[in-house]
């Protein structure tokens, strides 16, 4: 472990310790993915196995049973991604916060070097922008400052009318915002995270195959392995 990753390791202590929750049992030393990540990364993830801070604000994955705090399981493509258009298999996310948004490297191939920048997906397109210059500034700017305060003002809002928000699950606008609802905290309800993360991508994925077309009505259907899915209809 270099110096760096040393300090941050830690800082974890003591700026972590007694303000997280919903912490996983230690990670076994064998799991292949722990010995692929940075060394901060990994640090962290031996001493706090997955968690959250600020009551739900903010979810650090981990390597554990649980799919809404496991790195593996939550970027399977069969969990969730499935559900979305756009490719996704470069990414992966490694934190989320109760809106959905996703911080995560980007891969260059399924067995690539993981490292770099830590970019921020939206939970509407999954739009990416660089954020953080590697997960060290991740961890120290945006993991130990949320344990300290939510320092978004509509999450905290958010989380202070609805939570505590339990890992499991995500607030999201109804109506989305992808079909025209407004972004007002009036208009959140909670729903299973993996269910919200498929939700979204079957809208983007209907939204995107027409362009030129609003749809009249959304439906709630189940698929052939008996998921919730939400199906667009639109003018014949």
């Amino acid at each position: 472990m270099n110096d760096d990753a040393s300090k941050t390791a830690r800082s974890l202590g003591g700026e972590l310790a007694g303000r997280v929750e919903h912490v996983g049992p230690h990670v076994a030393d064998d799991v292949a993915l722990l010995g692929r990540l940075p060394a901060a990364h990994r640090s962290l993830l031996e001493r706090l196995n997955g968690f959250s801070v600020q009551k739900g604000a903010l979810r650090v994955f981990g390597l554990r049973d649980e799919p809404y705090l496991d790195l593996e399981q939550w970027n399977d493509d069969g969990l969730w991604k499935y559900a979305w258009s756009k490719p996704l298999e470069a990414w992966l996310m490694i934190a989320q916060n109760a809106f959905g948004s996703q911080y995560a490297y980007r891969l260059d191939g399924p067995d690539g070097d993981i490292g770099g920048p830590i970019y921020y997906l939206d939970p509407i397109e999954l739009g990416e922008a660089p954020l953080f210059d590697d997960v060290d500034a991740f961890i120290e700017e945006c993991v130990v400052r949320m344990a300290d305060a939510v320092f978004d003002p509509e999450l905290k809002a958010a989380v202070e009318r609805y939570g505590p928000v339990d890992p499991s699950e995500l607030l999201v606008f109804s109506p989305a915002e992808a079909l025209g609802g407004l972004r007002d905290l009036d208009n959140v309800q909670q729903l299973s995270a993996v269910t919200a993360m498929t939700f979204s991508g079957d809208i983007y994925r209907q939204i995107d195959e027409h362009p030129d077309a609003d749809p009249t009505e959304v439906r709630p259907v189940k698929d052939d392995a008996g998921r919730d899915r939400l199906e667009l209809v639109y003018p014949p």
